[in-house]
């Protein structure tokens, strides 16, 4: 495991965080904070397919797990409007 300046010094722009973000082993929240980082960045193909992973990983959850990403998943596609709800995965 890399620490201390070794871990800082792979960060050296946004692209840097989220391509370290694409390949974490947390998943569930890390997908979430890489769907809005994606969306912020104007990488639309990137926070559907983010938001896609979590939608995959959640069906494997407790069922209240899988409400809390449905949930995510609709007020992400509201906050970030240019998503249209077509391109965003749950089952509404």
């Amino acid at each position: 495991m890399r620490v201390g300046w070794p871990f800082f010094n792979e960060f050296r722009s946004v692209d840097d965080v989220l391509r370290f973000m694409w390949h974490d082993k947390k998943p569930l929240d890390r997908r979430r904070k890489l769907a809005i980082a994606c969306a912020l960045v104007g990488d639309r193909d990137g926070a559907v397919a983010s938001l896609a992973a979590l939608w995959s990983m959640a069906q494997s959850r407790h069922p209240a797990m899988r409400e809390r990403s449905r949930a995510f998943i609709e007020h992400f596609a509201a906050h970030f409007g240019a998503l249209s709800s077509a391109s965003i995965p749950g089952d509404r």
